[in-house]
């Protein structure tokens, strides 16, 4: 039952990234077509680590940025979507957790706005959970605040905030 309740939450976050474009017959009043039609999609691989101030752990991971340009002006890069798997021990407890991670950009890169959701296994005591979060993501660091909420054990749900140092790793350049 568990199983499928996250499955059905991916399922709820992930439908909606691949809608259908409507497009409008006339070429003069279709202003959204020709602004979308200008950028060029990349993906970007970021290794990362970082430390969770409230929980005393490490987080190591990689995170996959979709971003998009417009092919006349390097300087303007929007990201739109991050993708990441983490790893996290918590040295207080030694406890073990992996993540999948969703971030969703808002606004530009120099903002930085931006909510995500993260699932998580705790490998140690065999939770599982959800995390809401919401933060800063710039390219080269990040920093969010997060609330794990553990499905089997109410009673051990905790907040944490965390700071990342992240490193573009070259496998899509061109």
């Amino acid at each position: 039952m568990k199983i499928t309740g996250i499955f059905f939450l991916l399922f709820i976050i992930v439908f909606p990234l691949y809608s259908e474009n409507i497009y409008i017959e006339d070429e003069e009043n279709n202003i959204f077509d020709n602004i979308e039609s200008k950028y060029i999609y990349h993906p970007i691989i970021l290794g990362k680590i970082g430390y969770s101030f409230f929980s005393d752990s490490l987080v190591m991971g990689f995170d996959i940025a979709i971003y998009k340009r417009n092919p006349e002006q390097w300087e303007w890069i929007f990201i739109k979507h991050i993708f990441g798997i983490d790893y996290q021990f918590i040295f207080s407890n030694n406890e073990s957790i992996l993540r999948i991670n969703y971030i969703r950009q808002l606004m530009p890169l120099f903002p930085l706005g931006g909510p995500g959701i993260s699932f998580f296994y705790n490998i140690t005591n065999n939770y599982i959970g959800i995390s809401p979060q919401i933060g800063l993501h710039m390219l080269f660091i990040s920093c969010f605040y997060r609330y794990n909420i553990i499905f089997n054990n109410t009673e051990n749900n905790f907040h944490e905030i965390v700071l990342s140092l992240n490193v573009i790793l070259p496998l899509f350049r061109k």
